[in-house]
């Protein structure tokens, strides 16, 4: 189960906020790591037009939401920008990663 170790996440694309649940008490936190890319800029060195982290210090079995604001529009009928996310679990606000599930990718609202 170390994927489960890391922790969850979940991006809500219509108020550009992260749940992040600690999913175990092992003394770590879940931290959740982001990336905002935009598809206008796709193969360019400045598709990543912001990048950020979301602690999870309250411990086992407990979820924080951070909020932010993304912005917004369309490209080719669909999102122009797209989130990338992973989850870790890592042992103080700069230890190293123990536990990680990445790859998710969410649709920032196309309004």
């Amino acid at each position: 189960m170390p994927f489960a170790k890391a922790g969850g996440a979940c991006f809500y694309s219509g108020d550009d906020s992260f749940k992040v649940t600690d999913n175990y008490a092992d003394g770590l936190r879940s931290v959740l790591r982001w990336e905002l890319g935009d598809r206008a800029k796709k193969g360019t060195p400045g598709y990543i037009v912001r990048r950020g982290e979301c602690h999870n210090t309250l411990g086992a079995n407990k979820t924080i939401v951070c909020d932010y604001d993304f912005p917004e529009g369309k490209l080719n009928g669909t999102s122009r920008y797209l989130v990338h996310f992973k989850v870790e679990s890592q042992n103080g606000a700069s230890g190293r990663p123990q536990y990680y599930v990445g790859g998710p990718i969410g649709y920032v609202s196309g309004r």
